[in-house]
């Protein structure tokens, strides 16, 4: 069994425990939330309707990796990237990223009023993020690994309708995650699935330009868990929750953008704003006509062929609930969707190998029509080795 590097993104394409996931709005910060099952190590990625498309890649140089993280969300105007420079030294893991993100059209200003989030008819402004997270891993155990780290994000927010500056600082966010990565792929290249459990919890304060002016505290928690039923089922559940701890300046509270692929899906991309949420989804394939293959021959050449084999059928459950007042005690809204669709593999290209999943879902208790999803990524798997 060989181990996969994992790396986890969030909404902004940069990896959760390496660069920042906030975007300063007039009144808050809109942070987007994606899910951390649609990046379990694949290096390539394309997701519709949203029109995400993502590279991931990692190289080695003796103790030092190098890794890269570009995407382009075409829908959304959204492009950024972040590269990472990572030194093995045995137990220790010292690093740096590096990250730039440019949001061309925010379309979406939520604020505060009596406690409450309200979301301000669009404008379209200029959101542009810059900076670095050196960081240090420590792992005590097998997969388990605390971690501290210190963002510093340059921000610069403009509004092109009013033609006017609406936030610009640098925000200092120190962090603290305790991390459990079993996440394994099992398996070889005729069959093979992600089995495991991940787990981190996150605690971070930001602060903006200097040290003595705290802007809030959170509180982020992940759960991934994926394993194989008797060979036909396979199943993943995710588990989020994020929460402010303490606010000291109401004027920039931490605002979440849910909904759409990654998320919440049968909603539209950040349709749901929320103060803080807990997310459940559940995801089953069911292995259709058991080892079958579908074999194409590319050429007269010996080997040269390709293969779609994997064939299951896929379900899918999401549940959101949020609350969107500071008071923890408030009211909480609830919703959910599901779905259903189907998936196969497509190799012949050496270690690399396409997944491709197309499914529908369907938000419960909303007069919504369907959304229609189309995910595919690419997976290099190499046997013999463990990383």
């Amino acid at each position: 069994m060989k181990k996969i590097t994992c790396t986890f993104h969030t909404g902004f394409g940069v990896a959760q425990t390496q660069s920042p996931e906030e975007s300063d709005e007039r009144r808050g910060i809109d942070v987007s939330v994606s899910s951390i099952r649609a990046q379990v190590s694949p290096q390539f990625e394309i997701a519709l309707p949203n029109g995400n498309i993502s590279q991931h890649f990692v190289v080695y140089f003796n103790d030092l990796e190098i890794s890269f993280y570009l995407f382009y969300r075409v829908i959304d105007g959204n492009i950024g990237g972040d590269i990472t420079f990572a030194l093995s030294l045995g137990r220790f893991r010292p690093y740096i990223t590096f990250f730039q993100n440019v949001d061309f059209e925010k379309l979406v200003e939520p604020q505060v009023s009596g406690g409450d989030v309200l979301l301000v008819p669009t404008s379209k402004y200029l959101d542009r993020q810059r900076g670095f997270t050196p960081g240090l891993s420590y792992e005590f155990f097998r997969n388990l690994s605390l971690e501290l780290l210190l963002t510093v994000n340059d921000i610069f927010k403009g509004n092109l309708t009013e033609s006017k500056v609406v936030d610009e600082g640098v925000d200092l966010i120190p962090r603290i995650s305790l991390t459990y990565d079993g996440i394994r792929v099992s398996g070889n290249e005729r069959g093979f699935f992600f089995k495991g459990l991940y787990g981190q919890t996150i605690y971070s304060i930001r602060y903006r330009d200097r040290f003595n002016n705290p802007i809030s505290s959170k509180l982020e928690n992940r759960l991934l868990a994926s394993a194989d039923i008797n060979e036909r089922l396979f199943l993943e559940e995710e588990l989020t929750f994020d929460t402010p701890i303490t606010v000291w300046d109401n004027d920039k509270i931490n605002f979440y953008s849910l909904g759409g692929y990654g998320s919440m899906r049968g909603y539209d991309p950040d349709s749901i704003s929320a103060i803080r949420f807990f997310r459940s989804s559940l995801d089953v394939e069911q292995r259709i006509f058991g080892e079958t293959e579908i074999t194409i021959r590319t050429s007269r050449k010996k080997g040269s062929f390709l293969r779609i084999h994997q064939l299951r059928l896929l379900y899918l459950y999401d549940l959101l609930v949020i609350q969107d007042k500071l008071d923890i005690r408030s009211s909480a809204d609830s919703f959910m969707s599901l779905g259903g669709g189907f998936s196969f593999i497509l190799s012949g290209w050496g270690k690399n190998h396409f997944k491709t999943q197309v499914y529908a879902a369907q938000p419960i208790g909303k007069n919504f029509a369907p959304i229609f999803y189309l995910r595919t990524s690419l997976f290099n798997l190499e046997t013999g080795t463990s990383r």
